[in-house]
């Protein structure tokens, strides 16, 4: 998240900022702004608004100025006061959307972003903005034809990285490698190119050239943040638990607080029964990050064979509730729910593991033999 934030803000510096165009503006406002002299400016504008409650170039200008001394709330006060009397005017839209996007508040950029992408088809500026947007709150689909159409997308390092991210997360690895060869022809000791490289590889299941992406990503930067990670959970996905151990554990000397690291890491004690080390990592590992589905996993398998089922089909939920599409945690509460004596419970778990294995054969069958075949 840090990285993406310094990627947001970066990319503002990029963009020229919008500003509300006005037929008379008060030069003395406008010469203590260039010299800035923001609070000066300020108070001139407040005397205008006294004066004329309903001066919207006062608003947006009081909005502007906000902006400008980083009173990111301020200025979305004034900009919304100035929509309440011209609500589909775009550049005033477009400087509130900058306001919650310098706030990194990207929730509440997105629809006032829509909105002027939809009165203004062309606005390059909107869509970009509104591309980043959707890509910093993780909604790949929606970023990447936006991405994709925006000025400086085939040259801007930046925009490629996060163009390349949402065709990995969309599952789109061709055409992250494609985006990301490209970028590091241009820039060849870009860390973060090497890692997303990696991740495309990975995607195509060419395990050994991810590694050899990563292994580059961590020589051009050995502390840069996830590149150990990445190449622990290569090597862990591997089954080689003694390199990806040492990755891990150089994740954690630079970022103590990595609980993924810790979560994998707990994941190799368990595997060498290192039952008591297994569980304080993988514990203070969801403390730190709610939501990592292995710790979750292996602590239902460390609790059911300690008998205590109750508390391990709870763990075994929480698998289910991250991903419910892999059949491990639903079979494992199987079990649980029998030793509870909670048969109708586990013989749905069972209906659910049985759905989820005959899927996975048809796909199977379905990727060997086409699209036009007949499925059983």
């Amino acid at each position: 998240m840090r990285r993406l934030h310094i990627l947001l803000l970066s990319q503002i510096a990029l963009l020229p900022v919008a500003s509300y165009a006005f037929q008379d503006p008060a030069e003395q406002a406008a010469q203590l702004q260039r010299a800035g002299k923001l609070t000066e400016a300020s108070a001139i504008w407040m005397n205008t608004l006294k004066s004329n409650p309903r001066d919207v170039q006062a608003m947006v200008m009081l909005g502007v100025l906000s902006a400008q001394m980083k009173n990111y709330a301020e200025a979305e006060s004034y900009y919304n006061k100035a929509l309440r009397l011209d609500p589909d005017e775009p550049r005033i839209l477009l400087n509130l959307a900058l306001a919650h996007f310098k706030a990194a508040d990207l929730n509440g950029a997105i629809p006032v972003l829509e909105k002027v992408v939809k009165l203004q088809p062309d606005n390059s500026q909107a869509q970009t903005l509104l591309g980043i947007s959707y890509y910093g709150t993780r909604d790949f689909t929606k970023a990447i034809p936006l991405l994709e159409q925006t000025p400086g997308a085939q040259s801007n390092n930046q925009l490629r990285q996060m163009l390349a991210e949402s065709y990995i997360w969309t599952g789109q690895s061709d055409k992250a490698a494609a985006v990301l060869a490209a970028l590091l022809r241009d820039s060849p000791d870009s860390p973060v190119a090497h890692i997303f490289m990696g991740q495309a590889y990975d995607g195509q299941g060419r395990s050994t050239d991810a590694i050899r992406e990563f292994q580059a990503a961590a020589q051009a930067n050995n502390s840069e943040p996830n590149v150990h990670f990445g190449l622990g959970y290569l090597y862990w996905k591997n089954k080689d638990n003694d390199q990806a151990e040492r990755e891990f554990r150089r994740e954690l000397a630079i970022e103590p607080t990595h609980a993924q690291s810790m979560a994998y890491l707990g994941d190799i004690e368990f595997k060498r029964n290192h039952l008591d080390q297994a569980e304080a990592l993988l514990r203070k590992s969801v403390q730190l990050q709610p939501g990592i589905r292995i710790a979750y996993y292996d602590l239902g398998v460390m609790l059911q064979q300690a008998k205590k089922h109750a508390d391990a089909a709870k763990e075994f939920q929480k698998a289910i509730e991250l991903d419910p599409s892999r059949p491990d945690a639903h079979y494992r509460l199987v079990t649980s729910y029998r030793a509870l004596g909670r048969k109708s419970d586990a013989d749905a778990e069972l209906n659910v593991v049985r759905t989820l294995h005959e899927n996975a054969t048809e796909d199977a069958i379905y990727k060997l033999t086409g699209p036009t075949a007949v499925k059983p």
